[in-house]
């Protein structure tokens, strides 16, 4: 172990973050970033907004991406680009950040309000973050949740343990936890139900999004390395380190080992590094992360499912719903982005009404109020007419109402029938 000599208020600035990419590892800390891996640690300014982000990295791509989504930021190594011509989303609050195929991508999060469940992906040529479309319907999708474990590899995304709503009998208990586990293949654009976590597993936490790849989790006292693919999870039961001490840490691949910030004291910290081995310690034990159903439970649930769906075959034959998503990839190919957007947030809230504050948030934040109005009165206009001409309908496909909550407010829907 070595102790890296450092101004102590650098590591208690409240932006403080520890990130590597390629063989170098960096700090950030106030308006400055610092070179770890150089001698004299040298200082430059890092031009970042003051925000709180999460680090993603693999290969020589890495983004830095505002804690609720929005604003994204390349690293090279050496500066931090600005790639999107957006703005804080405040809706996706603890996501989950991952990169496929070169592409920075989130999933889940909390914000306005509500948990999500969807992915994103950040297009940089239209220089905004955009929905990633999933087929299925509801129930065959995961619980909407933030602060993840989870795990990208070969296309499929896993996903668990986060945390999400409670039921409505318990509504005092907000830090529950599911414990199914899910994939998400993005070569068919569907999610599917693996299993549920081995007892205890929900409770493991990360520390940042920097561990994406290698997916290093922790508990009360070990560390866990988590393999999704395998179904494999690997605790090292003798840490040379207290898990608990350690606040913010990453991986240096060149010197195969951490630089992590320590707790040494109610007010102190330490940065130190230690080579992987010795950090993990030599004890450990292998694991199932998760178990599948049983035969029988899993015919039950087939049947279950298959009823499920019939029922809602049988039921939403005729819904305006139904009659969208059988014909989605056609009627996209028609759409601007905005009008998709529109139509994803109405699908997901249906049959439930949506605000107009809620959709404009979709928009320019720049604009003015009456701007943002306008905008959306145009997209939700132009969106109607072309569902009408797509279905070659007369009537409106949509719904407009004053709230129940406040008369001001207007909101509006789906047709039902």
């Amino acid at each position: 172990m070595n102790t890296v000599e450092i101004n102590q208020q650098l590591l208690n600035a409240s932006n403080t973050m520890l990130l590597s990419y390629q063989g170098d590892s960096f700090l950030i800390s106030g308006d400055s970033i610092y070179t770890l891996t150089s001698d004299s640690i040298p200082a430059k300014a890092h031009y970042l907004e003051q925000l709180k982000y999460n680090y993603v990295h693999q290969g020589n791509r890495a983004f830095l991406v505002n804690a609720s989504n929005g604003i994204v930021y390349a690293f090279d190594g050496q500066t931090f680009e600005r790639l999107d011509q957006s703005f804080e989303f405040k809706s996706q609050y603890d996501h989950f950040p991952f990169i496929r195929e070169g592409a920075l991508h989130t999933f889940g999060g909390y914000g306005l309000f509500t948990y999500k469940n969807i992915i994103t992906r950040f297009d940089p040529l239209q220089k905004e973050t955009l929905l990633v479309h999933t087929k299925g319907i509801a129930s065959l999708q995961p619980p909407r949740m933030s602060r993840v474990t989870g795990q990208f590899s070969d296309h499929n995304l896993y996903v668990t343990a986060g945390e999400t709503e409670a039921p409505e009998v318990s509504r005092g208990d907000v830090q529950r936890k599911t414990e199914e586990v899910w994939r998400y293949n993005f070569l068919d654009n569907e999610w599917v139900f693996l299993g549920s976590l081995e007892a205890g597993l929900s409770k493991v936490y990360a520390l940042e999004n920097d561990f994406s790849d290698q997916s290093v989790y922790f508990d009360n006292t070990d560390i866990l390395l988590l393999n999704f693919k395998d179904n494999q999870l690997i605790r090292y039961t003798t840490p040379n380190v207290s898990v608990r001490s350690v606040k913010d840490l990453t991986y240096n691949a060149a010197r195969d080992g951490f630089y992590f910030v320590k707790q040494t004291s109610k007010f102190k910290k330490e940065l130190q590094f230690m080579d992987r081995t010795t950090f993990l310690g030599s004890e450990k034990e292998f694991q199932k992360l998760y178990h599948t159903p049983t035969p029988w439970t899993l015919y039950a649930g087939l049947l279950g499912v298959l009823v499920i769906i019939a029922g809602l075959t049988l039921r939403k034959k005729k819904t305006v719903e139904s009659r969208i998503r059988i014909k989605q990839k056609k009627l996209y190919a028609l759409l601007s982005s905005k009008e998709i957007e529109v139509l994803e947030m109405l699908l997901h809230k249906n049959p439930d009404h949506v605000t107009f504050p809620s959709l404009m948030q979709l928009f320019n934040q720049d604009l003015s109020y009456d701007n943002l109005k306008k905008k959306l009165r145009g997209t939700l206009d132009s969106l109607d007419e072309k569902l009408m001409r797509f279905f070659k309908q007369k009537n409106s496909f949509l719904e407009e109402r004053k709230s129940i909550e406040d008369a001001r407010v207007k909101e509006i829907r789906l047709r039902q029938k």
